[in-house]
Order: structure tokens, then C-alpha cells, then sequence
């Protein structure tokens, strides 16, 4: 089966799947950057992206507050490998606090691209140890 993001829930009786890994902010996974009124969930994912994978080209393209944000962040970030990121989640099923739309509501392959899914750095995570 592909594995998918899940969405961690409070509601009663809900489990984490077995075999999941939560990759929420206090996890060595966790992203960073708080999603917060001056900077949009789709920020956030794009700069955890730049943590994850450095690509100088793309950073070019952020405006001074995403730049600033990610200054603060890569103080702050103990970084992951690739290497590490691809051993540790290849083939699991990803968890964080992230809205998924009613059609993904048991979760979203990673292959899917979906407008009414929140922006999740879960989605970068499983794209770069599933590829």
C-alpha cells in the first residue's frame, strides 16, 4: 500500500495507525516554522523545504519576512539528513496536526496533490523518502 499522510485527531477512541510516525513540531522531523498571521501554512511547507533540501535558486523567490523567517529557523533547526529522513519514514505512514479535507479524511497518498488539503512539510518528508 502507499503510504499517506494522517491526520493526528483528539476525537475519543482515536489511535495513531501502528506503524505511523507523528512528525509534529516536537519531533526531530518537526517543522520549525509556525504557520502564524503574517506567514501562511503554504510558507511554512515551502520554507521547511529550503531546511530540508537547500536549493539557493529557489530562495531568491522569497520576499524579506519568509527570508527572515527562515534565518530564525535554520538557528533554531536541528538539521535531518536525506539520508536520514529516507531510512527512517520510507514506506510509513506520516502524522501531524494538519487539516485534510473530507475526501483524505483517512488519509492522504503522498502522490496526491490535493487544493483542499492544508500545505503540510509531512507531504515533503514522505515525497523525499518515497521517491
Amino acid at each position: 500500500m502507499m503510504p499517506k499522510r494522517i491526520q493526528r485527531r483528539r476525537s475519543k477512541g482515536w489511535k495513531m495507525p501502528e506503524g505511523a510516525i507523528y512528525v509534529g513540531r516536537p519531533t526531530k522531523s518537526g517543522n520549525p516554522v509556525k504557520v502564524s498571521r503574517l506567514l501562511s501554512e503554504e510558507s511554512a511547507k515551502n520554507l521547511y523545504s529550503y531546511l530540508v533540501w537547500p536549493h539557493e535558486e529557489g530562495e531568491k523567490d522569497l520576499d524579506n519576512r519568509e527570508k527572515f523567517y527562515l534565518r530564525v529557523a535554520r538557528a533554531r533547526w536541528k538539521p535531518v539528513s536525506l539520508e536520514q529522513i529516507i531510512s527512517e519514514l520510507r514506506g510509513k505512514d506520516l502524522v501531524c496536526w494538519c487539516h485534510l479535507c473530507s475526501t483524505h479524511k483517512d488519509g492522504k497518498p503522498f502522490n496526491i496533490v490535493c487544493s483542499n488539503c492544508t500545505p503540510c512539510h509531512a507531504d515533503i518528508l514522505g515525497e523525499i523518502a518515497n521517491s
